[in-house]
């Protein structure tokens, strides 16, 4: 074991933080085996927080007398000792024309955003602040400029952030309850909670819940951020080389968190950057609803007109899955050992499975609030039928199921 005076000397003996170290207390622990039970609108089991980082013209730049170009952007090399005129422009795209696409995609999906906004960056976009207004857009201060908070002294901070909010509400009329700059100092939660007009801040990556703590006696929220579900990964040498990447990786993360096996909420945030996702590769990766689709049929596929566009309605898509508005819809899966399931889906409230076989077993279950009809044996199910919202449903078993599975299955149908 370490002598005392070996631990005083040697820092890699500690197992805790040296006394008065400047900046809020580490917190290790959290939740830990037993999270609280948040009860999101609407009985959400996550809640999905899209945020958009609007930093394009308070960037680093020698253009506004940094003596350095910033250094987020597309290109492999740098420019070190004058402007570069080829990296403004590409921060300019963002509030030229990346800002609109995604403003443009949230309106036609009526998605509610958060926007990270840069101080500076409003002030040069004021079309941008008037449309987040238009929109009822939660705006979260980012900052005067989008700079390193931490290259400053406290006082110069706190200058910055006063700064900051004046600036937002005189072109936002209005100020921002939330924070998070690009890169805090040890100064930083400490200022907002003296500040008073702050309800919490997002500068920590530790959980996927909002969690409280205290500066100087004062309760502060936090609200976890992300930089894994996050597009700037696609200028990382590490991260995402197309759009399909940043969806699987959103995906996968939103399973997980659905799948984590408890009732007590979790939160997910999706962070964009108009420069990056605004983009038109990056921001066109699936099929909206009420989108057209169009099939060129191939010319030995029997029609009398073998170039004809055959205009189809969505009704629901996702990463996964497109259901197309017609008479009837089939999706076919087949398990692990080669044995079909049938899925089907039509208007109406009629039994659409085609099978007529009469079942030792034909009864009525609940499935949370669904009641399903299930035929088969004591113990195994082959159909299942139910109707929801004008529509009716079944789904075939070529290899009976239990009903549990059977249970587990609906209970992930969207419709339900």
């Amino acid at each position: 074991m370490p002598s005392p005076e070996q631990i005083a000397k040697n820092h890699w003996y500690r197992n805790d933080d040296l006394p008065g170290i400047s900046g809020p207390e580490r917190e290790i622990i959290g939740y830990g085996e037993r999270p609280p039970r948040i009860r999101w609108d609407g009985g959400a089991k996550v809640a999905i927080n899209i945020v958009v980082n609007y930093e394009e013209g308070s960037e680093k730049t020698f253009a506004m007398g940094d003596h350095m170009n910033d250094g987020m952007y597309e290109l492999p090399f740098n420019v070190d000792d004058q402007r570069d005129l080829a990296k403004e422009s590409m921060y300019e795209y963002g509030s030229r024309a990346g800002v609109w696409r995604l403003l443009r995609i949230f309106d036609r999906c009526q998605v509610p955003a958060t926007f990270f906004a840069a101080a500076v960056a409003l002030e040069r976009n004021p079309e941008v602040a008037r449309k987040l207004n238009e929109r009822g857009d939660e705006v979260v201060g980012h900052g005067y400029r989008w700079i390193d908070h931490y290259e400053y002294s406290r006082e110069e901070e706190k200058a910055l952030i006063n700064l900051a909010m004046d600036s937002f509400q005189k072109t936002l009329g209005r100020q921002p309850s939330g924070w998070y700059c690009r890169e805090m100092s040890v100064n930083t939660r400490e200022l907002l909670v003296e500040d008073g007009r702050f309800l919490y801040d997002s500068d920590y990556y530790g959980d996927d819940l909002p969690h409280w703590t205290f500066i100087n006696g004062k309760s502060h929220l936090i609200v976890p951020y992300s930089l894994v579900t996050n597009d700037c990964r696609y200028i990382m040498g590490t991260g995402f080389a197309a759009a399909s990447d940043f969806v699987e990786m959103a995906s996968r993360t939103l399973d997980q968190l659905l799948d984590d096996g408890d009732d007590c909420g979790r939160m997910m945030s999706i962070g964009l950057h108009p420069r990056i996702t605004g983009n038109p590769a990056r921001a066109k990766d699936h099929v909206y609803p009420g989108d057209s689709v169009r099939a060129q049929i191939a010319a030995d596929a029997g029609t009398d007109d073998a170039s004809q566009n055959i205009p189809l309605d969505i009704i629901h898509a996702d990463t996964d899955i497109i259901v197309i508005d017609k008479s009837l819809a089939e999706i076919f899966y087949r398990s692990d050992t080669g044995k079909e399931i049938l899925f089907r889906m039509a208007k109406g409230d009629a039994d659409i499975s085609g099978d007529s076989t009469v079942y030792e077993v034909n009864q009525v279950v609940q499935i949370g609030r669904q009641y399903i009809r299930v035929k088969g044996t004591e113990k195994l199910v082959s159909l299942a039928l139910w109707s929801r919202g004008g529509y009716t449903f079944s789904i075939s078993f070529e290899e009976p199921i239990p009903v549990e599975a059977v249970q587990a299955i609906v209970s992930t149908i969207p419709w339900n």
